[in-house]
């Protein structure tokens, strides 16, 4: 009987890192992205967990997933997990991802009735949380860091706020991102406008109640080439029919196209012989 070993280029490829997006007392919510295909499309993902308080090998905790995200339930409270997905098609399994970062599961219960609100705001509010400086990751996007100096049992996760402050009259409204893991300490803002300064500050919150800002820091995203030309050209006769001088009028390319502080711009004409 002759045997045929199995070509590894069959199986898929192994998936992204998965990340964490959200986090309770007994679950905790993944996604990720699919690795390259192998002779058969993908048909699901297994996901497997360590976590050495609860066995001292990797257990498979979700199977049959059709979709690149998931939220793996059953969790131990205050439980700090690493996370693996893995790719199946009808060759078999595709190597492990790499680990997630470890995250722990909460281990809070929201204020209840006898509860004093009021030391929950008290607590919350001498959370002190110090913003580093913004680092620009590409044109569109801008990774936030902070740390905490003064921890508290009243902290939900952390609101990062961001506003535009250049391109307009007046600074924008604040739009939030809301990093839902205690433990994180990092974020990425993406889908911003190129070549633009950003304010940004982080506050601490616990359902309802939230904390001090941080102090403000700035960022301003790279430019790029605009992605659109000018608007409304105009091309006008300057003087008498036999004049040799021209008039040229335009606007700029709408905002959302400048992408950064138009610094100048160049005009070309070509000139026209007529053969006779």
């Amino acid at each position: 009987m002759i045997i045929k070993n199995r070509d590894d280029n069959e199986l898929p490829g192994h998936p992204s890192k998965p990340q964490v997006t959200d986090v309770t007392k007994n679950s905790v919510s993944l996604s990720w992205q699919p690795g390259l295909a192998g002779v058969t499309p993908i048909s699901s993902f297994v996901i497997e967990a360590f976590s050495q308080s609860v066995s001292n090998s990797w257990q498979t905790v979700a199977d049959h997933v059709k979709t690149t995200q998931y939220t793996v339930k059953g969790l131990r409270p205050n439980t700090i997990y690493l996370f693996m997905v893995r790719a199946v098609n009808t060759q078999g399994l595709s190597d492990p991802s790499p680990m997630s970062e470890p995250v722990r599961t909460q281990d809070i219960s929201p204020p209840a009735q006898g509860v004093d609100h009021r030391h929950v705001q008290k607590e919350l509010g001498e959370v002190i949380v110090r913003l580093h400086n913004p680092v620009v990751l590409s044109p569109t996007t801008i990774q936030v860091t902070w740390t905490v100096d003064r921890q508290s049992q009243f902290i939900q996760g952390y609101r990062v706020l961001y506003r535009q402050t250049s391109g307009m009259f007046s600074p924008g409204p604040w739009q939030t991102q809301d990093v839902k893991v205690p433990s994180e300490r990092s974020v990425v803002l993406s889908n911003l406008k190129k070549g633009i300064v950003y304010e940004i500050k982080v506050r601490p919150y616990f359902n309802e109640f939230q904390g001090m800002d941080s102090e403000s820091r700035s960022a301003r995203t790279t430019e790029e080439a605009p992605s659109a030309p000018p608007l409304q050209v105009t091309v006008l006769t300057v003087g008498n029919q036999n004049s040799t001088s021209i008039s040229i009028s335009w606007d700029p390319p709408s905002p959302e196209h400048q992408n950064g502080i138009i610094q100048e711009y160049k005009a070309c004409y070509c000139e026209k012989i007529d053969w006779m």
